[in-house]
């Protein structure tokens, strides 16, 4: 097809389950709309053109989920393929799950695509991006496969 997938897998750190709150993934300044033309000739092949003004596209949003032990979190979606843009993951630390004392501190991590060594979202391809949040820091690993 003439998209690409962009799929999150996000993970607490093995003993931080508790203490993770997830909250959002965004995708920043991507092309959200445009038009492809197909390629007579190669019914495979088009282009995109006419691309408006990028824009912000929650991919994942909640008041706050934890994120089990051994159950990751999914979320997916497609994209017109163009430079890969800004991934934001918005979470929150319980500093005290055991007790009823809820101090929340709010994070926002921003990976960019140099960040990630991966710079373009092309056609066809399925991007996943598996992030893994700990109390002290939030790694991410991306991989490409086809569609």
């Amino acid at each position: 097809h003439a998209l690409a997938q962009i799929s999150f897998v996000v993970k607490a750190k093995e003993g931080d389950e508790k203490n993770i709150i997830l909250k959002q993934i965004q995708i920043l300044n991507a092309n959200m709309q445009g038009t492809f033309r197909v390629n007579a000739n190669d019914p495979d092949g088009g282009v995109w053109s006419s691309q408006g003004s990028p824009g912000d596209m929650s991919v994942f949003s909640s008041a706050g989920q934890t994120i089990p032990a051994g159950s990751p979190i999914e979320a997916q979606c497609l994209v017109i393929p163009d430079n890969a843009a800004v991934i934001r993951v918005i979470y929150d630390i319980d500093r005290y799950p055991d007790d009823d004392t809820d101090e929340l501190v709010q994070n926002t991590k921003d990976f960019t695509p140099q960040d990630l060594a991966l710079t373009e979202w092309e056609v066809g391809r399925k991007y996943t991006y598996t992030l893994t949040i700990g109390a002290r820091k939030i790694e991410a690993s991306p991989t490409v496969s086809w569609q």
